[in-house]
């Protein structure tokens, strides 16, 4: 694996580095994040905790995810920003791996790029049921995310705007971690109110 300027510095350095795996674009998934646990406790000499840990997440999602085989799939787009040209995250993201276990399908899943920008047609020709909108804290909110998303006329037959099916997510939400957990679990509760 070719190796990018900073992790030269480091190695120039004398300085270790480790890079989560999990947040390496096209190899972004639950097992990576996993495998990061297993590692980082390899590294700071906890790997009996590191497994526990990771078997203990693992046993929670398959409990949380065992009754959505009998479930249709979710359509979700993930609005995170940009009026022109919105920006969402496609396949190789972390948050797709978590959508995916939420039992949810990514309408731009299948797009290699990690992030892309889209055009308001294609989302509406994807008609997601729900939207997930990212919540920066910058200069402006998820509420305000929503009101731009209602607003498009493009948009206005999208099953999601039209029922109202928005849910906000903060960065650290999808962002690989011990979080991921009750991420998905949230996922699952808004995606299928009565599925748990």
């Amino acid at each position: 694996m070719l190796k990018n300027d900073t992790e030269v510095r480091y190695e120039d350095s004398k300085i270790n580095l480790y890079v989560l795996e999990s947040t390496v674009p096209q190899r972004a998934t639950l097992e990576s994040l996993y495998k990061d646990i297993l590692n980082l406790g390899k590294i700071f000499g906890i790997e009996d905790r590191a497994v526990k840990l990771a078997e203990d997440m693992q046993n929670r999602i398959t409990i949380l995810t065992r009754g959505l085989v009998l479930q249709k799939h979710v359509r979700v787009f993930v609005y995170d920003g940009c009026e022109n040209l919105p920006s969402t995250a496609s396949g190789g993201t972390f948050e797709n791996s978590l959508i995916t276990a939420a039992g949810g399908e990514n309408v731009f899943g299948g797009e290699k790029e990690p992030y892309i920008r889209v055009t308001w047609e294609q989302i509406a020709g994807r008609n997601p049921d729900v939207i997930l909108v990212h919540d920066f804290a910058d200069h402006i909110s998820a509420r305000e995310k929503i009101q731009i998303l209602k607003e498009r006329r493009e948009l206005e037959t999208v099953s999601a705007v039209k029922n109202n099916r928005f849910l906000i997510v903060s960065l650290q939400e999808v962002f690989p971690g011990i979080q991921n957990v009750n991420v998905i679990e949230k996922f699952i509760r808004f995606f299928y109110p009565y599925a748990l």
